[in-house]
């Protein structure tokens, strides 16, 4: 079984209420003490839910057509745009940028030792 690392807590800023302002998946896990492969799947995940967000907006899509394109409810629909979609899978998010139009393409490229 594959052990499941965390990353270090760093000191993150606080706005002057007090609350944490995270900047980056990394600064997200390590704050709540998630592990890494949480900050390494946002990573992927936030920039799909942001272009998903971006097109619904200038496209004036309602969520329930959406979801009839894609063969979802609206309440998923919905998740994922009012970006709550951490529990939304690539393969929706892949699913409702084709009903939108869009293809998303993908790079894979060698981590940095």
């Amino acid at each position: 079984m594959k052990k499941k690392t965390t990353l270090k807590k760093r000191i993150v800023n606080r706005d002057r209420h007090g609350n944490l302002i995270l900047r980056t998946p990394e600064e997200m896990a390590a704050a709540f003490n998630l592990p890494e492969e949480f900050a390494i799947e946002l990573r992927f995940r936030r920039p799909l839910i942001n272009k998903i967000i971006e097109i619904i907006k200038k496209d004036e899509i309602t969520h329930a057509v959406i979801a009839k394109r894609v063969g979802t409810s609206r309440s998923r629909i919905t998740a994922l745009i009012n970006n709550t979609g951490t529990g939304a899978s690539i393969d929706l998010m892949i699913r409702v940028l084709n009903a939108l139009g869009y293809q998303a393409e993908f790079k894979v490229k060698k981590i940095a030792s």
